[in-house]
């Protein structure tokens, strides 16, 4: 593969529209994102040319959880995105290899979770959540959220719902879609399905496989998405080990089929990632006897959590947990009221 000044090290993934690749560029490592085709379709050019708009504006914003690109790449009719390659693989290929322990799972889950409240807080919504489109730096569990081609910033998604006429999602990884994603019911996408996406996620590092697993047909999937309630993590013999009742609880109001019945933002599922480790740290030898923190601080219809005043509220909660859980002398937390 000719690719200019850049030396193919190996392919990383390959879709029908693009090629990931590692590269070297003199004796710096790199990815690239390659669009197929030479002259490709107007329409794939326009939307890797958004992506990378999409990527310099969360680079700008200095946060640990997006890769900076290099540059757009354009040579002998073909076009990508370069990013600096720090050692990085997909959380895929990290969770194939590793039985992730309780500890470590709770450090990559609180990441996720905040780069995507990051993502949304800045007007996007990913709409392609899964585990090949997070990146992980498998010595210090570093992660970094990748792959925008599928992002849509909100205005956008108001503006004109992105659906098929067929009923199929025009974006997106099947497995990871959330019920109103799937094309098959009249609701709106917004950012609550990219939590029902990062549940689907959760749950698969959890247990070693996403939920749906076992179904193949496209259209099988989708429809389960809709009707099919998944089982709980907690009561899984199949699981790498014992999933505290309390992050299963978790797990289930992030797959919740309304998107009302999730979280409405997930900084509400980051302080409860929070509070279930403080719990989980003080209360090793009774995990199974904790009370739900799912809906703790989630007012009527998710308007609280939504609310500068909610978000404030959680914010100094998620504060309390951390201090709290420096203290190993107490033998309870308090929460503030």
């Amino acid at each position: 593969c000719n690719l200019s000044h850049f030396q193919v090290v190996r392919i990383l993934h390959e879709s029908r529209s693009s090629t990931i690749y590692s590269a070297l560029n003199g004796e710096q490592r790199v990815i690239i994102k390659l669009l197929n085709t030479t002259g490709s379709l107007l329409f794939a050019q326009q939307r890797l040319r958004k992506e990378y708009k999409i990527c310099c504006q969360l680079a700008n914003l200095n946060s640990q959880y997006f890769l900076k690109p290099l540059e757009f790449y354009h040579h002998d009719g073909r076009v990508g995105i370069v990013w600096e390659d720090n050692g990085l693989i997909t959380l895929k290929a990290f969770a194939a290899s590793n039985s992730l322990p309780i500890e470590q799972f709770m450090v990559i889950s609180k990441q996720i979770a905040q780069g995507l409240h990051i993502l949304h807080s800045n007007g996007l919504i990913h709409r392609d959540i899964s585990p090949r489109n997070i990146l992980i730096h498998p010595d210090t569990l570093q992660v970094f959220i990748s792959d925008f081609g599928s992002a849509s910033y909100w205005r956008e998604l108001e503006e004109n719902l992105i659906q098929t006429k067929t009923g199929y999602p025009s974006c997106g990884t099947f497995h990871y879609m959330s019920p109103e994603h799937t094309g098959k019911i009249c609701r709106p996408i917004d950012h609550r399905s990219d939590i029902y996406g990062l549940g689907i996620v959760f749950y698969e590092l959890l247990c070693g496989n996403p939920p749906l697993s076992g179904i193949n047909g496209r259209i099988e999937i989708l429809f389960a998405h809709v009707a099919l309630e998944f089982p709980s993590l907690h009561l899984l013999s199949s699981c790498h080990q014992k999933v505290p009742l309390v992050i299963s609880q978790i797990v289930a109001k992030m797959l919740k089929k309304e998107a009302s019945d999730r979280y409405q933002s997930c900084l509400g599922l980051l302080y409860d990632l929070e509070a279930s480790e403080g719990f989980l740290h003080i209360f090793s030898s009774s995990q199974d006897t904790l009370v739900s923190l799912a809906s703790q601080f989630q007012g009527e219809n998710g308007s609280d959590e939504t609310s500068s005043q909610g978000q404030l509220k959680q914010l100094q909660m998620i504060q309390h947990i951390q201090q709290s859980r420096l203290d190993t002398t107490q033998n309870e937390v308090i929460l503030p009221l």
